[in-house]
């Protein structure tokens, strides 16, 4: 502002925008020391986590739902056991999981799951018509539906559809 009203009669983009600080400052982003990148996944991270801080929280849900990491990194390794036993008799090895969740603990537990499974997941917006997330699963190849909702009859029929809870119960 400053600028602008010291020399009123100038172009607008001849003003700075920004002082040279902030300027220095954005300019010198990307251009620090580089840090190392773990080469351990999410899933593996998770898993040491539950290890190493088993009682700490590691997810809080919008409605104030907790799950410690032992707890996180055991429901998931238990759903991609069951994962693992959906497939295990399949003969195409086009492992693509169908995730229909809304924001939840579940949901991180399918896409871990799913992952530890060695799985590819399709992430389907609950938002979406059925009709839709059908036509969508179908052309991702997708074996498995996992979803906090129940799939209509003409889904299911194609893709078998669990709940995580479901699914973990299956196998016990």
């Amino acid at each position: 502002m400053a600028q602008v009203t010291q020399n009123p009669n100038k172009n607008i983009k001849e003003y700075d925008l920004i002082d040279q600080g902030d300027k220095d400052q954005l300019l010198g982003f990307g251009k620090g020391m580089a840090l190392p990148v773990p080469k351990s996944t999410i899933q593996e991270l998770i898993h040491q986590q539950g290890i190493e801080r088993p009682e700490s929280v590691a997810l809080i849900s919008d409605q104030g739902e907790t799950l410690t990491y032992s707890a996180l990194s055991s429901r998931s390794s238990q759903l991609a056991q069951a994962i693992d036993a959906h497939f295990e008799n399949k003969r195409s090895h086009n492992r693509v999981v169908g995730i229909r969740y809304e924001r939840s603990l579940d949901m991180i537990v399918a896409l871990l799951g799913t992952l530890s499974a060695g799985a590819t997941y399709v992430p389907l917006d609950p938002m979406y018509p059925w009709q839709r997330c059908q036509t969508i699963l179908q052309d991702a190849g997708a074996e498995l539906l996992l979803s906090d909702k129940i799939a209509p009859a003409t889904v299911s029929q194609e893709i078998p559809s669990y709940s995580v809870s479901e699914l973990l119960d299956s196998i016990k």
